[in-house]
């Protein structure tokens, strides 16, 4: 492992038989990732000190969610994250006071039109009305064991009206997911590192569920944490031995202590 040290400032080299990678950034999911569990929105508090461990020592972390920018926003700052905030699962970006728009078109009139025809099964995210983009539904208590079938099913209705060509329909663990089809964290994750010139290939991401598999698939280092859906594990070049934000203290730790393990696991 090579550790350079420059302005008291830490990179980690990922070494590899041929080829090291520095690590500029982590980009991580919030909710199942950095909270204690997949089911609990709390924050745990090692996730919180690894946010910062990891910034004090050069690099940034990068929150993105499909949680709405506000709430994104300020959860990052208040953890001491510096990197780029991404919101409504790629589709809004905020970076040194600025927020920048990654899609055009909004889910909105088909978000409402679906929030009317199953009223019965979901209720509207508290969320919604501070989203421009991406909307997120609440799966009524009474319809929790039927949860892929109530997705599946709205994913049907939006495939009858034709409005698969502009939206998809993405289950979080946490909310079902309205998107614009030009949206996705992969999308709003490139921006975010061009706006911070940081390399996607130096770049570690990791998450918990399949919303995360763009994340993954678009970093130098996808890792999953333990509690991790099992397609997203699939996918995942690390998956850490303990979950959410137990995990991600673990994978913050590897990083600073001995990166190349993260490309040994395989």
């Amino acid at each position: 492992m090579k550790l350079n040290y420059s302005n008291q400032s830490l990179q980690s080299e990922f070494t590899d038989s041929s080829v090291g990678v520095w690590v500029e950034a982590v980009a991580t999911d919030v909710d199942g990732t950095l909270s204690i569990s997949r089911d609990d929105y709390r924050l745990d508090i090692e996730a919180i000190n690894a946010i910062r461990d990891l910034e004090s020592n050069g690099i940034k972390v990068i929150f993105i969610s499909g949680n709405s920018l506000p709430l994104t926003v300020g959860l990052a700052r208040y953890c001491g994250a510096s990197g780029p905030v991404v919101a409504e699962n790629g589709c809004i970006v905020y970076y040194k006071g600025k927020i920048i728009p990654v899609v055009r078109e909004s889910a909105k009139s088909i978000a409402d039109e679906v929030a009317r025809v199953f009223k019965e099964y979901i209720e509207p995210s508290w969320q919604n009305p501070y989203r421009q983009f991406d909307y997120a539904f609440r799966i009524k208590r009474e319809y929790k064991s039927r949860v892929f079938e109530v997705c599946e099913r709205i994913s049907r209705y939006i495939e009858s009206r034709g409005y698969d060509s502009q939206v998809k329909v993405m289950y979080s663990g946490f909310a079902l997911h309205i998107i614009p089809r030009s949206g996705g964290k992969s999308v709003g994750l490139k921006v975010a590192c061009e706006l911070a010139n940081v390399k996607l290939e130096n770049v570690v991401g990791v998450g918990d569920s399949v919303t995360d598999i763009e994340l993954l698939q678009t970093v130098g280092i996808p890792v999953a944490v333990a509690n991790a859906d099992l397609e997203l594990k699939k996918i995942a070049k690390y998956i850490t031995s303990k979950p959410s934000g137990k995990g991600f203290a673990e994978l913050a730790k590897i990083i600073l202590t001995n990166p190349q393990q993260l490309l040994k696991q395989q």
